[in-house]
């Protein structure tokens, strides 16, 4: 948290997307220093606690050599952890519980689901289509094809008699987004959803909504006065997601929109 904080004030004249942008070089810097090394350090910090026990076989320890020990065994926990935390993070599994400590099942769980997501041919018109660029051409044509609209009529509901909004309801739906209703939909909203192209889940707003809500607070009112949000803010991605277990074409997938955790 304090990287982001240091950076909320750092670049307060910085537009939100820039925040997020320097936010995530500095976390992928943190990244690489935390998890980086974790096998290696694993493995050293278990050397080091092997090669003290056999001293103590020998002989009794310093006070020096039981501190280092006891240090050891303390960091080699922490790496311990850290290495459970980044592939729990990794599957996205909702299955952890607080005990669980299996890191090899978290890296086949996050290995089998790149393979599983990753389209790597299909099959169109009766021929197999691998070249990454092909497939993206018959995804499109596909799609397109599936949401055409054929028929541009549209129904007429003149003299229809429609409930209407009263005066005050108009009012409640076109008022200025108070501050306890954006806290209450952030609140709401699940911080485990798959990110956008920002790279940012919603549980990274929620965690750092004390530091961050005053500049989306801003944004707001800016949109509810001038119905625009920030040049980039609503950047999507399309995405196709398998219907079947053992995809072939096209039709086995749907096509999904990911946007940014600041959209949801």
């Amino acid at each position: 948290m304090h990287i982001i904080k240091e950076v909320w004030q750092k670049h307060s004249s910085c537009h939100f997307g820039g925040k997020l942008k320097e936010i995530k070089s500095r976390l992928k810097e943190w990244n690489a220093s935390e998890f980086g090394h974790i096998d290696h350090s694993i493995a050293t910090l278990k050397e080091k606690i092997h090669e003290l026990d056999l001293i103590s076989n020998k002989k009794q320890l310093s006070d020096t050599e039981i501190a280092d020990r006891r240090t050891a065994q303390s960091d080699l926990w922490t790496w311990l952890k850290r290495k459970e935390t980044f592939w729990a993070q990794n599957s996205r599994s909702k299955w952890l519980r607080e005990g669980d400590k299996n890191p090899k099942y978290f890296h086949a769980l996050a290995s089998t689901r790149k393979r599983k997501y990753r389209m790597s041919s299909l099959s169109a018109n009766g021929i197999t289509v691998e070249d990454p660029a092909s497939i993206q051409r018959e995804a499109v044509s596909f799609f397109k094809k599936i949401f055409h609209e054929e028929f541009s009529h549209r129904p007429i509901f003149s003299g229809l008699n429609f409930k209407i909004l009263t005066p005050t309801q108009v009012e409640g739906l076109t008022a200025p987004f108070s501050r306890a209703e954006i806290d209450e939909a952030v609140d709401s909203c699940n911080a485990q959803k798959a990110h956008g192209l920002d790279g940012f889940k919603f549980q990274f707003i929620k965690a750092a909504w004390e530091v961050i809500k005053n500049n989306i607070y801003d944004i707001l009112d800016t949109f509810w006065s001038t119905s625009r949000l920030p040049k980039g803010a609503n950047v999507a991605l399309i995405a196709l997601i398998a219907i079947c277990d053992n995809p072939g074409g096209l039709k086995d997938f749907r096509p999904i929109s990911m946007v940014a955790a600041f959209i949801k």
